[in-house]
């Protein structure tokens, strides 16, 4: 059986191939995917932690009112809704731990953003390729 962040993940990756074809990008195959026991250990073992977003696109863009260069988008991809209806994250201590390591990352110069759904990864992706965020 096929999650819905693994359907997620191939529509944005299908979305990108197409409205994007010359952007390289990544997306963590590994996402969504039931492991066995050692593919997991093996997995953890060739990562910096277990809270690495799902995609990063590498191509550098200015961002508008900063006017400097972002070096690549980060998108930590939901197939459910993580934010309470007043904005807060939920309380998970596995999307805490992510929205840090994207707090991290754009500290760095990247831009890093959760996304919950395909339209929304989709808007950001496009805001990220304008210039507009």
């Amino acid at each position: 059986m096929i999650s819905k962040e693994a359907i997620l993940h191939r529509q944005v990756c299908q979305y990108l191939r197409i409205q994007y074809p010359d952007v390289i990008f990544r997306t963590d195959f590994a996402s969504g995917i039931k492991m066995s026991r050692g593919q997991a250990v093996k997995h953890k073992q060739l990562q910096s932690g277990r809270a690495y977003p799902d995609l990063f696109i590498a191509e550098p863009r200015y961002q508008k009112g900063i006017h400097e260069m972002a070096c690549g988008l980060f998108i930590e991809l939901k197939a459910v809704e993580i934010y309470k209806k007043d904005g807060s994250l939920r309380a998970n201590d596995h999307i805490r731990e992510q929205a840090d390591v994207l707090e991290a990352l754009e500290k760095r110069g990247y831009v890093a953003r959760f996304a919950v759904g395909f339209d929304q990864a989709r808007s950001i992706i496009d805001a990220y390729m304008g210039g507009e965020l």
